[in-house]
């Protein structure tokens, strides 16, 4: 395609000298990412119905050498106690297939005392089928506008019925850590990102995705090479993409509805376009919470004895 004096190749604009600008590498995610995050569902006292409200996601501590210790992350409003429901539980694939509704206790989450954040203790873990990614992956300082961003987490709409079915978005960091004045007019810290959450996204972990160019090679004839054009495939078994932060919510604005091309007194909320992530840097302030120390403490001398037992040899009346 001939736009003046450039042309359009594989979606790059390529100048008719031939100099290639970079051609954008196509994200394809792990579907093992998928698997890093469940879903909180609550139980509605009006009618028993189970629902779907928001999104968890794992990560795990080392307690010691010898053992491991998985959490459980979310935006704290995701697990406010709603008058409307009796109970709140978590949902999580089990490994035989299908899911399994634990109940989850707002009393076991802490909460952070100024980000829409929450971690509560997750020993069950390793029984399900899930992902954890670990406390030194969790923890990045900024990001820069423009770069490419993927979260995962509920889509209200088409959750699954046999199974915890997340679904994964795609953005761009559009601006960097900011001050985010919240609606009891206190300042929090906050990414922006270009990206669209409706309900139930909130709770969702946010991945930066860094490696998004790369530069073909053009032949005499300004033509890119569909060798060249490569696939970034975001792997769980090698170099991760460190975790940005945590979806808390988005912002709206009013559209005011039109009938017959003249504008009513009614309006509705729309999304804005732009999601607002909880930095994930603030996860490990949590997760050194006294309570959470205690436990990690509590668990590597439990880990310890039991390595202890295992290599000592027993007396000999009792070979």
């Amino acid at each position: 395609m001939v736009d003046g004096a450039r042309k359009i190749v594989y979606g790059s604009a390529i100048p008719w000298s031939g100099r290639a600008v970079g051609t954008p590498f196509h994200m394809i995610v792990d579907g093992l990412y998928r698997k890093n995050v469940c879903y909180i569902v609550a139980e509605r006292l009006d009618n028993g119905v189970i629902e779907a409200v928001g999104t968890a996601f794992f990560v795990y501590c080392h307690a010691g050498p010898n053992a491991l210790v998985h959490y459980a992350v979310t935006a704290a409003h995701v697990i406010a106690q709603d008058p409307a429901y009796a109970g709140y539980f978590f949902r999580v694939n089990r490994r035989d297939g299908g899911f399994e509704d634990l109940p989850l206790l707002h009393e076991d989450w802490i909460c952070h005392p100024t980000a829409d954040l929450a971690i509560c203790h997750a020993d069950f873990i390793p029984k399900f089928d899930t992902f954890s990614i670990p406390d030194w992956e969790i923890c990045l300082s900024n990001a820069d506008p423009g770069q490419d961003v993927f979260f995962i987490g509920l889509f209200v709409y088409a959750p699954g019925t046999r199974t915890v079915d997340a679904l994964v978005r795609f953005g761009k960091v559009c601006y960097p850590k900011t001050e985010v004045l919240n609606s009891n007019g206190e300042n929090y810290k906050a990414f922006l990102i270009e990206g669209t959450v409706i309900g139930g996204a909130s709770g969702s972990p946010v991945f930066l995705h860094d490696e998004h160019y790369v530069k073909p090679e053009v032949n005499p004839l300004g033509i890119a090479s569909l060798s060249t054009i490569q696939r970034s495939r975001v792997m769980a078994s090698h170099v991760r993409p460190p975790l940005l932060g945590v979806i808390q919510g988005r912002f709206r604005d009013r559209e005011w509805v039109m009938e017959a091309g003249i504008e009513t007194d009614s309006s509705v909320d729309v999304g804005a376009g732009i999601a607002i992530v909880t930095p994930s840097e603030q996860i490990p302030e949590l997760l050194a919470h006294p309570r959470f120390v205690a436990e990690r403490e509590a668990k590597e001398k439990e880990a310890e004895r039991i390595v202890r037992a295992k290599g000592t040899p027993k007396p000999a009346g009792l070979q």
